[in-house]
């Protein structure tokens, strides 16, 4: 019975840090255990690309995100505006900031252009950046000045909209030390604020639905500012006015016979890119008093039927072909809760959300009292400043500011009806947001807007209806002979991946690619625990792919066994088969056929088969040349992969030849091999994979230094890559129309470096039934990357037959 002391090996190597490319060499004996198979790898770590941190993992992303958010929450031009707040803004600003930089989130929803119809702007306000904001008067509307305001009550309800959406976040922007400490900023302020002023009304003190002649009127009035709008391609339009009525109260048909032009415009049929309307749903559940004017469902007990939005802002209830692109806003408090004056989602709930309404900051200009005249209108006094208001009108900005940001953090991707449906989607509809009626889709969540949706896939065809792979099942796992090519090459390059709404996120390609590194503990112990050096014939003398019948059969010209070798599948390319199942037949004295296949629990699960032929041409002059094939059905080089990467096999063939001579006192051995590999690739990124060619070689020599000691050198290299190339396709964005877009990468498959390891071991036999050995390596560029550190590693066993 043997008894090997393992525990020494391990101590040995955990003093010496262990590890690295490369082993040591040694054949396994016929009465060696199995050989320690190396689990496969963990995937790797799936790596976010953001504009300032490079790659990270998205633990570290969602760090960072909550890092960010905290700041921009604790910021006093954020607390100001509490319905940031409550639809997460912070959360999202934080998304940009990451995912697009710091120029990005100093100024959301760059590039995007909004349209706001109300009563105008006051462009000289110090809260807006005036290269933003450009102001056009339709005929019968008037600058707002000092002298317009017919009463100190009197405001302009367009500066206070368009706040909301695009108040700048700078702290010095007012000169008033009080009024800068209430200062606010807009949702997405580095948008382009395109600002028409209309004459507007206000409403009369009994609440009264508009009839179908006033409708009609407008039907001439509103095509052409709409029109104007949609035009000047403005992404959302911001719509806080209305016409009394609820949409409950007007049939299809009575909306197609005398509003049919301005349904017509709004529609924007046969357009592929939409300007998105967003309408105050209305204010009218307050009022106390209703006259129906004829119409059914316009009141009930005397009040305005609010359990729908108002005409306007519910049309696409009954008119299809404004669905999708046509939103109805309602307002809740600080709390959230539906305010008790805000219109409900009603009939209009699929296209109806919930947005922050009351207690809200808006920029005030309006006329100043005459200090000379108290109660009376100065036409020569402002007043500008801060100031707290309330109602749909404002609910509405908070949504047509967020559908700008979302636009900016997805890199303008989505289009604007894309945009709307992730804008539902991702609404907040829990709890109380459940009750469509009262909320529609829910409250507006930004933060769910703009982070991932379920399990986002890479889609490697066009269009991203197509088959996708998940993150978690993508995987190129690269066997020690390609070092650190394509790992290298993909490092930094980005790859799309779109979420359950198709919506694009982009990682790091190159944190899909590792290396299956062989366990340097497994292929050391394997050596050293060797007692006696058995070569099954000359052609197999060096020790870097003898194997070993364990199971011989009658005669000495077949046997069969298992092929273990001590340096593993890194060593040679008859290594890739370490594990499998061989039988050998020598036809003569000077020649042996091996064939070989795995099993299901051996080559770590790797399947491979092949064939190996051997040739010794002389007796007196030690030399050995060998003709193999080798078919890789489930890897590559054992390198395995999955997902967007598809799967990768190969067929190879390989031509060996080994010497070896007596110097001296000293035997000296070489051996080299030199393959071709053809890969075969399925359904992947990578398209096409050329002819690889391959070497591998080692040197050793050995001197007996008396009868009880010896000592050996060894120079090898490990199987290596040297010619090679693929070419890629990886989804790198999607367009509005639903193509995926790809980017072609062309990537040479030759590692950067070249591992070579030198081995020095000295032997020292303890008796006839003990053996002592020590081994130490050093490994230049392990893992046949350029200039990585030296590893080096010093090990020794003691083996005793009882």
């Amino acid at each position: 019975m043997r008894i090997f002391l393992l525990l020494m090996s391990c101590i040995f190597l955990s003093a010496c840090g262990g590890g690295g490319g490369g082993s040591s060499g040694g054949s396994s004996t016929a009465d060696s255990p199995t050989p320690v198979v190396t689990p496969s790898p963990p995937p790797p770590k799936i790596m976010v690309t953001t504009a300032e941190h490079g790659k990270i993992t998205l633990s570290e992303y969602n760090r960072r995100r909550n890092s960010l958010a905290g700041t921009y929450y604790s910021a006093s031009t954020f607390s100001q505006q509490p319905g940031l707040k409550l639809i997460n803004a912070h959360e999202a600003l934080a998304n940009l900031r990451l995912k697009r930089g710091s120029a990005a989130v100093a100024a959301p929803g760059t590039g995007v252009k909004v349209g706001v119809i109300d009563t105008g702007i006051d462009q000289s306000s110090p809260a807006f950046d005036q290269t933003l904001v450009t102001e056009t008067l339709i005929s019968g509307a008037s600058d707002e000045l000092t002298t317009t305001f017919s009463d100190v009550d009197y405001f302009s309800h367009g500066t206070a909209v368009a706040s909301v959406i695009g108040s700048r976040k700078s702290n010095t922007v007012w000169t008033d030390t009080d009024i800068q400490s209430k200062h606010f900023h807009g949702v997405a302020w580095g948008s382009t604020l395109r600002v028409t002023a209309i004459p507007l009304g206000t409403a009369g003190s009994i609440y009264t639905p508009v009839s179908l002649s006033d409708l009609r009127n407008g039907n001439s009035y509103w095509p052409t500012i709409f029109s104007n709008e949609i035009t000047n391609n403005v992404d959302f339009l911001n719509l806080s006015f209305g016409a009394s009525g609820t949409i409950e109260a007007y049939s299809e048909q009575d909306i197609r016979s005398n509003f049919n032009n301005a349904i017509s415009t709004i529609a924007q049929a046969g357009s592929s890119r939409k300007t998105i309307f967003v309408w105050a749903a209305g204010n009218a559940a307050n009022d106390s008093s209703c006259n129906a004017n004829g119409r059914t469902n316009a009141c009930r007990d005397n009040k305005p039927n609010a359990d729908s939005p108002e005409i306007y802002a519910g049309m696409m209830a009954r008119i299809q072909e404004l669905q999708g692109h046509s939103i109805a806003v309602v307002s809740v408090d600080s709390s959230g809760t539906i305010s008790n004056f805000s219109n409900r989602c009603g009939i209009a709930a699929k296209w109806c959300i919930a947005a922050p309404g009351e207690g809200i900051k808006i920029v005030y200009f309006g006329a100043a009292e005459d200090p000379n005249n108290p109660g009376q209108v100065s036409a020569t006094h402002v007043r500008r400043g801060i100031a707290t208001s309330r109602g749909t009108s404002f609910a509405a900005p908070f949504v047509t500011g967020g559908l700008a940001l979302m636009k900016d953090v997805f890199r303008g991707q989505l289009s604007n009806t894309q945009l709307v449906t992730r804008l539902f989607a991702t609404a907040n509809n829990r709890g109380k947001y459940a009750t469509t009626a009262t909320y529609g889709q829910g409250l507006m969540d930004l933060s769910a807007a703009t982070s991932i949706v379920g399990n986002p896939v890479i889609t490697t065809g066009t269009s991203v209806g197509s088959n996708g792979f998940s993150l978690s099942d993508t995987s190129l796992q690269l066997g020690l002979a390609f070092g650190d090519s394509l790992q290298q090459a993909l490092i930094g390059q980005e790859v799309m991946a779109l979420d359950q709404q198709y919506a694009p996120f982009w990682f790091d390609l190159g944190s899909f690619v590792g290396n299956v590194r062989s366990s340097q503990l497994s292929n050391d112990l394997q050596i050293f625990l060797t007692e006696n050096i058995h070569s099954h014939s000359a052609g197999f003398g060096a020790r870097t792919w003898n194997y070993v019948p364990s199971l011989p059969i009658s005669g000495s010209a077949t046997s069969i066994g298992w092929m273990n070798f001590a340096k593993g599948a890194s060593s040679s390319h008859l290594g890739l088969a370490s594990g499998a199942l061989a039988a050998s037949f020598r036809p003569g004295s000077d020649s042996v056929i091996t064939t070989f296949a795995s099993a299901d629990n051996q080559a770590q699960s790797l399947p491979v088969s092949g064939l190996l032929m051997s040739y010794t041409p002389s007796r007196k002059f030690p030399s050995y040349m060998t003709l193999g094939a080798i078919s890789e059905s489930e890897s590559m080089l054992r390198s395995r992969s999955s997902g967007a990467f598809g799967s990768v096999t190969a067929n190879s063939v390989f031509f060996g030849a080994g010497i070896s001579a007596r110097i001296g006192r000293w035997e000296v051995s070489g051996e080299a091999e030199a393959g071709v590999f053809n890969p075969k690739i399925r359904s992947a990124m990578i398209e096409k994979m050329s002819s690889l060619g391959t070497t591998a070689f080692s040197m050793r020599g050995k001197r007996q230094l008396d009868s009880h000691n010896s000592l050996a050198f060894d120079v090898s290299q490990n199987l290596r890559v040297e010619s090679g190339n693929a070419k890629l396709s990886v989804p790198i964005a999607r367009s509005h129309e639903g193509q995926v877009i790809h980017v072609k990468q062309d990537t040479e498959l030759t590692p950067s470096g070249r591992q070579i390891d030198f081995s020095m071991r000295w032997d020292h036999s303890l008796n006839s039934r003990g053996h002592f050995s020590l081994e130490s390596t050093v490994s230049k560029d392990p893992g046949h990357v350029r200039d990585a550190k030296p590893q080096s590693r010093v090990i020794a066993a003691w083996s005793q037959r009882f």
